[in-house]
Formats: C-alpha cells, sequence, structure tokens
C-alpha cells in the first residue's frame, strides 16, 4: 500500500508499506479522507515532541474510512462499515482519566503520532483504541466520497 511516511531523516515521503492485517481485537480501516491540522504542520517542520530524529512513522490522525477486517468481536464494525477515527486513546488510569478528564490524559497514545496512523491507504485500528470507544460508526446514508 502507499503511505506517506515521516522518515529518520526528518523528511516525508510517499512509500510502498506492507498492507496491514488485524490481529485479535483489532480492524483494519480503508481510509476514505484525513485532515491536516496544526499537529501535521508541526510533524513536517520536524518539531512535534513525538518526532524526535531517528523516528519512522506514519502520520495522519483525522480519519474517516470504510473497515475492511474486523477482529474485534463487536458486529458494529463488520467489513464495509464507515467510520471515523477519535484520535487520542486515553489511559483510563491515571489521574485525569479516573477523573472523568480523559482529554487531560497523562499517557495517552494517538493514531499518527505513538504509532502509524492515517496519511495511508490502509490503517490498524488496535484493541485499546476500539475498547476506549475511540471507533464511531457513520450512518449509512452519508456518502464518504469512495467508489463503490
Amino acid at each position: 500500500m502507499l503511505a506517506y511516511e515521516y522518515q529518520s531523516d526528518g523528511v516525508l515521503r510517499f512509500v510502498e508499506k506492507p498492507e496491514p492485517t488485524a490481529g485479535d481485537g483489532e480492524l483494519v480501516v480503508r481510509i476514505a479522507a484525513n485532515g491536516i491540522c496544526g499537529t501535521d504542520l508541526k510533524i513536517a517542520r520536524g518539531e512535534h515532541r513525538f518526532f524526535p530524529p531517528g523516528t519512522v512513522r506514519v502520520p495522519g490522525h483525522e480519519a474517516i474510512g470504510v473497515v475492511t477486517e474486523n477482529k474485534s468481536g463487536d458486529d458494529r464494525y463488520a467489513p464495509g462499515s464507515a467510520v471515523a477515527i477519535a484520535p487520542n486513546i486515553s489511559c483510563g488510569h491515571c489521574r485525569p482519566c479516573q477523573r472523568g478528564f480523559q482529554n487531560l490524559c497523562a499517557n495517552y497514545e494517538a493514531f499518527g503520532l505513538t504509532f502509524d496512523g492515517a496519511f495511508s491507504e490502509l490503517m490498524l485500528v488496535p484493541e485499546s483504541a476500539i475498547k476506549n470507544g475511540n471507533v464511531l460508526v457513520i450512518p449509512e446514508h452519508l456518502d464518504l466520497g469512495m467508489p463503490h
């Protein structure tokens, strides 16, 4: 698959990568669209704290797409289901999380920041994101603009 990868020399390049496959509890999503925000611009300038020298990672954390593989055990995510991905996965254990402030999680993970994200044709969605409620089903009547 084609991906736009941040490489160890601090440059973003299009590269061919192996297609991800879902393990137990995971999903694979074919990306229909991914937004670009200020975080992505910081990454491109080499200024993001999660991208120290030597980092190799696919950014992209504002994604919608269609499930191609579902090993989550949750039928809401059947192949062909359109989904939106909320980017930050809270730990659930730190003080802010315990107080209901998951948006202030001290130990969060995020698509495209701490692991590969959506600047690619396909993206692996880890079990932690599914259990955390980061995968939101998009109603069937909304068109993602993808070929059928």
